[in-house]
């Protein structure tokens, strides 16, 4: 039985975490542009309760937890970049981030 919500996107096999890694960090040319523009504007969907600041700043955070998990862990990029939340919350942001960038790059289905 999964312990996961309703509406929630699947976890994402450690491959895809990477592809989404280097697409955040050297995604300036299309089509990396446009599903980075997605991606966010997912966050802005999901976290429409947040600032427009602290939604900018939870996309900068997934960036660099994707890029290097170790050096920016999720309690130090919450507590640095003022988030209002916890790890699990994190954790489906990060979901969504790169559900939705996967998606525009036709690396996942539709539906996942």
């Amino acid at each position: 039985m999964s312990w996961r919500g309703r509406g929630e996107p699947p976890a994402l096999r450690p491959s895809l975490l990477k592809i989404c890694a280097g697409v955040v960090e050297e995604g300036v040319s299309e089509p990396y542009a446009t599903a980075l523009i997605a991606a966010r504007s997912e966050l802005d969907a999901a976290f429409s309760d947040f600032t427009p600041e602290q939604r900018q700043a939870l996309a900068a955070a997934i960036g660099l937890n994707l890029i290097n998990r170790k050096a920016h862990p999720v309690e130090l990029l919450c507590y640095t970049h003022q988030l209002p939340m916890g790890k699990k919350t994190f954790y489906l942001a990060r979901r969504l981030f790169c559900s939705r960038l996967l998606r525009e790059l036709h690396l996942l289905p539709p539906s996942a």
